[in-house]
């Protein structure tokens, strides 16, 4: 996690050097999808120009540059498996904050466990880029 942790941290302050923040928003109405409905969103995600992909602690992390994102799939030996976290960087007054939104459609239970290994590193984050 700590690779995880690092990495997406280093990829999110990279994100705010851009002019513009991304306006990402909830690919689904609900957090509650279906696994199919989770793979076609790891397939989109995959096919946006410019993706970088990697993997950490069963985790498909993929940065796209041009929204200021970091979506973060699970992988099948991962508990919250399957489930996604979209980290994005927005414009927040005069700084920037992270805004961040899930899925799954696997046990909601891991999945919130898995959410909330985020919220330390998202609290970090506007401190460090107004």
């Amino acid at each position: 996690m700590k690779k995880l942790l690092r990495s997406t941290l280093v990829a999110t302050v990279f994100f705010v050097a851009g002019s513009l923040a991304a306006q990402v928003g909830w690919r689904f109405p609900t957090d509650k999808i279906t696994v199919r409905e989770w793979t076609q969103f790891r397939e989109e995600v995959l096919a946006k120009p410019k993706v970088v992909r990697a993997e950490y602690a069963n985790q498909l992390v993929l940065t796209v540059e041009a929204e200021r994102a970091i979506y973060v799939f699970t992988q099948p030996q991962h508990p919250a498996y399957p489930a996604v976290v979209v980290r994005a960087v927005v414009a927040n007054g005069g700084g920037s904050t992270v805004k961040r939104m899930g899925h799954f459609a696997g046990s909601e239970e891991a999945f919130a466990s898995w959410w909330h290994e985020f919220d330390a590193l998202d609290a970090a984050i506007p401190g460090q880029i107004k």
